[in-house]
């Protein structure tokens, strides 16, 4: 099924009904969100801005960054095996070789708030939503002079409802 989370499906109205048949579950969350899968499917599955990758759930090691989208979905789901690998291996060689050298993801909320990994080349920036997914109250703005990892950025918090003039 396309959503597995119970938060999502709750999100959506069709938990109960995803329980009995998922199929059915799907079908009425398109018509409840006319241009919702037409939309998800349109995303990009990652952005690049200079030597950061945004990416729902991580990079797959071994993989390359022509790859993500393309030769399966597993950047999507990753976690363990995303988690688990040093970045200095080359493991993730085939990123850095395409100029990638942080990475941004969610997927996995974590306990606390944003996380690193990678000896601070990564961030998890899962927002940890319960119940239906409200909208943030902060946004946490990043001032990245050249390559350096996360933790050593400059932090901004910013309200939500002045994050666009930020």
């Amino acid at each position: 099924m396309l959503f597995r989370s119970v938060t999502t499906l709750e999100a959506f109205g069709v938990a109960e009904l995803a329980a009995r048949d998922p199929r059915a579950a799907i079908l009425a969350m398109a018509e409840r969100v006319p241009g919702l899968f037409g939309w998800l499917d349109g995303l990009a599955h990652a952005v690049r801005w200079r030597d950061v990758c945004f990416v729902h759930g991580g990079l797959v090691p071994g993989g390359r960054a022509a790859a993500i989208g393309t030769a399966s979905m597993e950047h999507l789901v990753i976690r363990d095996e995303f988690f688990g690998a040093p970045w200095t291996t080359a493991a993730f060689g085939g990123y850095e070789a395409a100029g990638i050298r942080r990475v941004v993801f969610g997927h996995t909320p974590m306990p606390g708030g944003p996380r690193l990994f990678h000896d601070g080349r990564s961030i998890d920036i899962d927002t940890n939503a319960p119940g239906a997914l409200p909208g943030p109250r902060s946004v946490t703005l990043l001032e990245l002079a050249g390559d350096v990892a996360f933790a050593d950025a400059r932090r901004v918090e910013v309200p939500a409802d002045r994050a666009a003039a930020a």
